[in-house]
């Protein structure tokens, strides 16, 4: 997100005010040097053009209309503004803008002193982005402990703990990938991911410079030797990083968006602009050309924004439009041109200098509304509101304060206070405040993630547990197939060398029996295998996934039945969800889900094993965890009721198509006398609106052994 002030700061009358980030900026390498090649500059360095003049002193207002572009993008898409389907791409626009100001000052200083302070680099990135993200982030943890439900707290505290540092992206693509974890809250904390990316590729690219650096000086010498590590640099890093993202975003797995390995060729765009900058500035080609370039990149950003959608296969190459659009605006330099004065505006400015706060708080705040209020168009505007006005609050207090002139050691002032007020910020009051704000969020943090007190009931799993109480050792487990993948991959459980083998075969509805099905398998001496596959139709069709189809989900069921043929089993017990859409070409060749899984089934029956369809479990409204929370003391307005709950008994009637499947249905046990319970006798029965937890699962072993038994006896 914006992440830095290099080119932000109000023109100020003497050289000792102007931003000690800026990589125009003559210095000398530190006595205590950092980390560095040279403590002096070579011959060789320096060698770098010189900025034209009025070309990069001061403020560049152009970037600064982008963040403001940007912010505004990333706020109203989350607001859910019509039209702006793919308002996430504000995100690209910061990842290039940060790319551009990174490589700029670092191959800047490695072209000027022969060496580059990585220590003194990334202390001031901390102190340029930590003190408001923590300010955020201890507010978020102490709001989320008073108004999210205590099913959220835990996962909470954990996203939190991850921002702290700086992994939250890969939390994120962890958990985005987990389908039970479909139905949760979104994390109050779920747009640090960007800055994640940021400050990972901040940590990484002073070293890769100076290690291309150590392995090229025999051949990178004489004038330009900064500028050629920094080309080897960037694409090495940059190649790699784009060829990632276009392999992986076309296969279905969410988790790819927040992948660091697939964004951060973005920066590496704007790094290479930034080289081109270094090289000569773009105030020497003439101002048609460069008003072509803002015009078609304003026009691509926001071509981006209405195109896109968060259906589309991103990032991959469809990100090279708001990508490749914002590189031209930053090559532009376009202060100077007409086409870039609505840009100069004050309320533009106003908004690029807090894009950062706007960017920290919006967030939060639209979640709260959507909590509390349902979400409602005057409860998201309000949102909207606030997240201005905390931005701006703590722009001037907190980014502002911290953001120093100089050395650690120099008092400062925030911009735009009063002399009089006696608003100085010693050192010792920084580090103060900073370890405040680790302190109180990571203990925040830390409390979300133990808090049971406002669990509902004395339960097994609690209210807090219920998502995390599912069979691990496939979630967690080897045999868990990635999304992309076709192939069957098996776990076995019960006696493994019982000659008796019985095959479960599914998606989630099929891990979630296992429990219960474990404990029959070791009560009969059954050998027990898995194989499942998360969001996916065991059928003979192509089911949908984020809008696309699913072609690994529709392989891997073909291989799944393939291997029932050549090795059957004693029994194959298949249970699925019906929740799930065919292509349409499919379905009108070859009908609906219903005649899909027959087809199936009737594959699998003629290879020779019995054969077990789960019935349909019911659906409740909301996640039933997340409702007993909201009503403690009234579980019934939890309870779910039939017919409403399982709308039809799809499954009963394949299963009475195929001759020879046998239905295996326990709804007398989970809707008695038709109301479908949330618990019973201190067990929590759903962790979600259609899971059951694993300790329910478990308890009804007896049950799944009464109607599975005599299968097994047939064979």
């Amino acid at each position: 997100m914006p992440v830095d002030p290099l080119l932000r700061l109000r023109r100020l009358p003497a050289d000792e005010h102007r931003d000690p980030d800026r990589p125009d900026r003559q210095e000398a390498p530190a006595a205590d040097g950092g980390l560095t090649l040279a403590q002096t500059p070579s011959p060789t360095t320096g060698a770098l053009p010189q900025p034209v003049a009025g070309s990069r002193s001061g403020l560049r207002r152009d970037l600064q209309a982008l963040r403001a572009l940007a912010v505004a993008l990333v706020v109203l898409w989350h607001a859910e503004i019509p039209g702006l389907s793919g308002g996430f791409i504000g995100v690209d626009v910061f990842f290039v803008i940060s790319g551009f100001l990174m490589v700029r000052l670092l191959v800047g200083e490695l072209d000027r002193s022969g060496g580059i302070r990585v220590g003194r680099f990334l202390h001031r990135r901390a102190r340029r982005l930590l003190p408001a993200a923590l300010l955020v982030l201890a507010v978020t943890a102490l709001g989320s402990w008073w108004l999210l439900p205590v099913t959220a707290l835990r996962s909470v505290g954990w996203d939190i703990v991850a921002s702290v540092a700086y992994v939250a992206n890969w939390r994120f693509a962890a958990t985005e990938v987990d389908y039970l974890a479909a139905e949760a809250l979104p994390s109050p904390v779920q747009h640090y991911w960007s800055l994640s990316i940021e400050e990972q590729f901040y940590f990484v690219l002073p070293l890769a410079l100076l290690l291309v650096a150590l392995l090229t000086r025999r051949w990178a010498r004489g004038p330009g030797r900064a500028m050629r590590v920094g080309t080897v640099t960037l694409l090495a890093i940059g190649v790699p990083s784009l060829l990632y993202s276009v392999v992986h975003s076309s296969s279905p797995d969410p988790g790819d968006y927040f992948n660091s390995l697939g964004r951060v060729w973005q920066l590496c765009v704007g790094g290479a602009v930034a080289l081109l900058a270094l090289r000569g500035s773009a105030r020497s080609v003439p101002g048609g050309l460069r008003s072509a370039a803002v015009l078609v990149g304003m026009v691509g950003i926001v071509a981006s924004a209405v195109l896109i959608t968060p259906e589309s296969i991103y990032p991959g190459w469809l990100a090279l439009m708001p990508t490749v659009a914002t590189a031209l605006i930053v090559w532009a330099d376009g202060d100077d041109l007409a086409v870039s004065r609505p840009g100069a505006a004050p309320w533009v400015q106003w908004l690029g200098d807090r894009s950062y706060s706007i960017y920290l708080w919006h967030w939060p705040l639209l979640l709260l509304v959507m909590v509390q209020f349902d979400g409602s168009v005057l409860a998201r505007a309000g949102a909207v509101l606030a997240s201005l006005v905390l931005a701006d609050v703590s722009w001037r207090l907190v980014e502002e304060r911290f953001r120093l002139r100089g050395s650690i050691s120099a008092p400062a002032r925030a911009p735009g206070l009063s002399r009089s007020a006696g608003l100085m910020v010693t050192p010792a009051a920084r580090r103060s405040v900073l370890v405040l704000a680790v302190a109180s969020t990571l203990t925040a943090a830390g409390g979300l993630a133990i808090t049971t007190d406002r669990d509902a009931g004395d339960l097994t799993p609690s209210l807090a547990d219920a998502t995390a109480d599912k069979f691990t050792e496939f979630y967690e487990g080897d045999c868990r197939p990635k999304v992309s993948s076709p192939d069957p991959l098996t776990c076995t459980f019960g006696v493994p060398s019982s000659a008796t083998r019985v095959l479960v075969v599914g998606d989630s509805h099929a891990v979630m029996w296992m429990p219960g099905l474990r404990a029959v398998a070791e009560e009969n001496g059954w050998r027990l295998d898995l194989q499942a596959k998360l969001a996916c139709a065991p059928v003979d069709a192509t089911n949908m996934l984020d809008s696309q189809p699913y072609t690994a989900c529709r392989d891997w069921g073909r291989n799944v039945v393939q291997g029932i043929v050549d090795d059957p089993p004693d029994l194959v017990i298949l249970a699925t969800s019906t929740g799930y859409s065919i292509v349409s070409p499919e379905a009108e060749a070859g009908g609906g889900l219903q005649d899909a899984l027959g087809r199936t089934l009737e594959q699998i029956r003629a290879a020779g094993p019995e054969v077990a369809l789960m019935a349909v479990t019911p659906r409740f409204a909301e996640p039933v965890p997340i409702c007993l929370a909201e009503h403690p003391d009234d579980p019934q307005a939890c309870q779910a009721h039939l017919p409403s709950a399982i709308p039809d008994n799809q499954w009963a009637e394949v299963a009475a198509s195929v001759p020879g499947v046998h239905t295996v249905d326990l709804a007398d046990e989970l809707c008695p006398d038709g109301t479908c319970l949330t618990d019973a006798d201190g067990i929590l029965r759903w962790m979600d609106s259609h899971h059951l937890t694993g300790t329910y699962a478990e308890s009804l072993a007896p049950l799944l052994a009464k109607q599975l038994l005599p299968l097994v006896a047939a064979r």
